[in-house]
């Protein structure tokens, strides 16, 4: 089994407080809510334009350009 979102623990030398670092997925520091920008995608991919893309989705066109 494969994990989907890999993150690594950071642990601070100072206070001793662990972190999980996720900066290496794709949707690392997105405002927008995951599941808009999963339903977005699978638009996309089955040919709908990014216009109607936003429109259907109810979202300004550049945050789909982004």
């Amino acid at each position: 089994m494969t994990k989907k979102w890999q993150s690594s623990t950071i642990k601070c030398k100072t206070c001793n407080k662990s972190f999980i670092s996720n900066s290496n997925i794709i949707l690392y520091d997105l405002r927008t809510d995951d599941n808009i920008v999963f339903l977005a995608s699978k638009m996309i991919l089955k040919g709908m334009s990014l216009k109607g893309t936003a429109e259907t989705l109810e979202i300004k066109l550049d945050t789909i350009r982004r």
